[in-house]
């Protein structure tokens, strides 16, 4: 579940815009564009509080490195992970939307892979 204050910056206010996102990603006819997406359930408004709420997602892939692998990830499903995330933001650009850490994701993989290839 996601909460946000009614009133507020309205530069810092974004969960009307996930609710949006994620509805649209939803509506989608192909079952595998909607594939990597979390659940929408509900979304709702209080007099204090907006709120979305989606379905249950397992471990970050770090808890999972760190809590159960006790070591980094094998070359090869670092590359399926790589994979998979850009199948899913291929499917968020099919929508329309840009996601905003995309600059700062890219520039993180480039340096990764620079440094597994030296």
């Amino acid at each position: 579940m996601k909460t946000e204050m009614v009133v507020g910056n309205r530069l810092l206010l974004r969960l009307k815009i996930e609710v949006m996102v994620l509805m649209k990603c939803h509506e989608q006819p192909d079952p595998e564009r909607k594939a990597h997406f979390v659940d929408f359930v509900d979304r709702g408004k209080t007099q204090k509080f907006k709120f979305l709420v989606m379905g249950l997602v397992g471990p970050s892939l770090e808890d999972i490195r760190k809590k159960e692998l006790l070591r980094n990830y094998s070359k090869s499903t670092a590359m399926q992970c790589c994979i998979q995330t850009m199948v899913a933001l291929r499917d968020l650009h099919g929508i329309g939307y840009l996601h905003r850490c995309m600059k700062v994701l890219l520039r993180n993989l480039y340096i990764e892979i620079y440094a597994l290839e030296t």
